[in-house]
């Protein structure tokens, strides 16, 4: 076998360590990622990006790509509690849509430029994968461990 070696290993391929990645490559920072799947994950997990997370996909210049997927823009988030899915409703909890978030007048916008978005874990990884396989700094090594 050959002998690899690198100046930063990051072992895994989730969000952490292709963010951590996408960090050190875009610095100029070599730095090799190994994760044992051989592709991003193709199941759902997780549900959304919180504002914290949104605003280091915006310093990385991936916001936008990460808001065009998940949910429509338009789409309600409002949380329900019902006896089940066709039963009845008996509470909901109110919660603007993205769109509703975007705005400039928006109570969240006081707080943050990226309000939370509802993105399914996968499509993120996906964005995230696509991103860092672009950065010459990065070797990214899928299957691997």
């Amino acid at each position: 076998m050959k002998e690899i070696h690198t100046p930063n290993l990051i072992v895994g391929g989730g969000p952490v360590g292709l963010v951590l990645g996408i960090e050190l490559a875009t610095r100029g920072v070599p730095c090799l990622l190994v994760n044992e799947g051989k592709t991003t994950p193709a199941h759902p997990q997780g549900n959304t990006q919180n504002a914290r997370s949104m605003e280091h996909y915006r310093r990385l210049g991936i916001a936008e790509r990460i808001r065009n997927s998940g949910l429509p823009r338009d789409h309600t988030l409002d949380i329900t509690y019902v006896t089940r899915v066709i039963g009845y409703e008996l509470a909901r909890i109110r919660m603007p849509s993205t769109e509703e978030n975007l705005r400039e007048n928006a109570p969240d916008r006081i707080l943050t430029p990226e309000p939370l978005h509802r993105v399914s874990q996968m499509m993120v990884e996906a964005i995230l994968k696509a991103h860092i396989d672009t950065l010459p700094a990065a070797d990214v090594r899928f299957g691997w461990r």
